[in-house]
């Protein structure tokens, strides 16, 4: 399902820089990520991208970068969450990267915006 769903972002995030109209495509692209959902499903815990990707996906269309970093942090942790069920080494240890950087871009963000 993971890498199912990764192919599927790939897509997704080239069109979201392609087109204005997101409101289009974020349900077009939750459709398709419920239909590799029900495809490959496993157990319980092969629905975890497919929940981290379609968050990120609804903060990806309120077009702020603090949106953005929220969104990415939330699937991020979803994303190891699911690495650690599976037993992704490499992928609990880019998560956890993508955690702390993004967590700090955040911090930086509104300490920038609170002055």
């Amino acid at each position: 399902t993971g890498s199912f769903i990764n192919l599927t972002s790939i897509i997704r995030n080239i069109t979201f820089i392609k087109s204005n109209n997101t409101k289009l495509i974020l349900p077009i692209f939750i459709f398709i990520y419920l239909i590799i959902g029900i495809l490959f499903y496993e157990n319980i815990y092969s629905l975890i991208p497919i929940i981290a990707n379609s968050i990120y996906m609804i903060f990806m269309s309120f077009k702020t970068k603090k949106h953005l970093l929220i969104g990415e942090i939330i699937g991020a942790s979803l994303w190891f969450t699911y690495s650690i069920f599976v037993l992704s080494y490499s992928g609990m240890i880019t998560e956890a990267i993508l955690i702390i950087s993004t967590t700090i871009q955040l911090l930086k963000l509104n300490k920038k915006t609170n002055i």
